[in-house]
Parts: C-alpha cells; sequence; structure tokens
C-alpha cells in the first residue's frame, strides 16, 4: 500500500444496523463518507438486529468523531 493511501478506520460501533444507519446518514450529511461494517459473520438473525462497526477515511476521524460527539474511544 502506498504510504500516502487513506484507511477506513472504525471510530464506533453499536448493537443495531438501525441506529449506526442514522449515523452513517448524518456524517455524509457533513460531507463525511461513511460505511458500516457487520461484526458478526453469515446471514443476519433478524433484520437491523446485527453488530455493526462504522468506519471513515484515516483523513476524517476527527471531524466524525467531533460531529457525532465521541471521544477518542467512540464513547458518548
Amino acid at each position: 500500500m502506498p504510504e500516502d493511501a487513506i484507511e477506513e478506520v472504525a471510530i464506533a460501533t453499536y448493537a443495531g444496523q438501525l441506529e449506526a444507519e442514522m449515523w452513517v446518514e448524518l456524517l455524509k450529511h457533513e460531507g463525511i463518507p461513511a460505511v458500516l461494517g457487520q461484526l458478526l459473520p453469515g446471514p443476519r438473525l433478524a433484520w437491523g438486529m446485527v453488530p455493526c462497526e462504522l468506519r471513515v477515511r484515516s483523513t476524517d476521524v476527527e471531524r466524525a468523531r467531533e460531529v457525532l460527539g465521541l471521544d477518542s474511544t467512540g464513547q458518548e
């Protein structure tokens, strides 16, 4: 990987997909690209009931945490 490559960084985890998607939309509204990663392997057990982690570009970590009101550990 090139030295100047931008990596994805997990900044928070959520118990359910619905809550995580709400925060992804807020970040996108603020101009910060964000994605969700499912934390359990395999198919979803029930819609929205899968733990997820929210990821942003390494260059957006500080701003994303500020927008979400998170500290450096991903806690509110």
